[in-house]
This record gives structure tokens, sequence and C-alpha cells, in this order.
């Protein structure tokens, strides 16, 4: 499952998924998907991440999500990624 993910990718989703571990402070079981696309977005709009750190932050996500947590269909709608 993390066979074919680069080394730098691992350490990016790793420092992303802890990020939003430490903001939810709560199990990832009960982390919604509502709450996820609500702290994309504000950070996001917050830090003015570039588009490609945008879809980084989105990977990891997705990639914790449905591989560890195993929440199906995680999908998650945000506003447009801005330039």
């Amino acid at each position: 499952m993390i066979h074919s993910l680069t080394i730098g990718t691992i350490e990016s989703y790793i420092s992303t998924i802890r990020v939003m571990l430490n903001h939810f402070k709560r199990k990832p079981a009960k982390i919604s998907v509502n709450m996820i696309s609500k702290y994309l977005s504000k950070m996001f709009d917050k830090k003015r991440l570039s588009p490609r750190t945008q879809h980084n932050y989105f990977a990891a996500l997705k990639w914790y999500m449905t591989k560890i947590v195993k929440k199906e269909g995680f999908t998650v709608q945000l506003n447009k990624i801005k330039n």
C-alpha cells in the first residue's frame, strides 16, 4: 500500500497528516469528510498555498483516510484551487 510511494512523498504525507491530527485532536475514525473539507478550505485560504501544495495536501489526506482509516468513498468538495 505504501510501497509505490517515494520517500519524499511518504515524508510529505506524514507531515500533512500529523498537522491534521494535531488540529482535530481526535481519533481519525471520528473525523468526518465535512470536517476535512472545512479544514482544507481554511488551510488553503489562510496559508495561500500553491495549487501543487493544495493537491499534495488533498492527496495525503485522501490516501490516509482511504488506505489507513478505511473510510470508503472519501471525496471532498473544495473551493476552486487558486493560483
